[in-house]
C-alpha cells in the first residue's frame, strides 16, 4: 500500500475502484438475463451473470490495484 498518502485519500479510492465495480457488473447481468433469459436455457442466466460479474469485478480491482499502486499513488521503495 501506499506510504506517503493519507488514509482518508486512499480509502476514497478504494471506495471508487469498488464502486465501478459494482456498476461493472450491472451490464454484465443485464446482458445475462436479455440474452439467455429469454431462451430455452432462462433457467440458467443468473447462474451464468452471477459468474460473468465475478470475473468483471476481479478484472476491475485488479485494474484499479495496478493504476492505485503504479501510477496514482506512486509506490516508493
Amino acid at each position: 500500500s501506499p506510504k506517503d498518502v493519507t488514509k482518508k485519500d486512499k480509502t476514497n479510492f478504494n471506495l471508487l475502484v469498488l464502486a465501478l465495480a459494482i456498476v461493472g457488473c450491472v451490464p454484465t447481468t443485464l446482458y445475462f438475463y436479455f440474452t439467455t433469459g429469454k431462451s430455452v436455457d432462462s433457467a440458467w442466466w443468473p447462474i451464468l451473470a452471477f459468474f460473468a460479474s465475478i470475473i468483471v469485478f476481479t478484472i476491475i480491482i485488479v485494474i484499479g490495484w495496478f493504476y492505485r499502486n503504479l501510477v496514482h499513488f506512486k509506490v516508493n521503495k
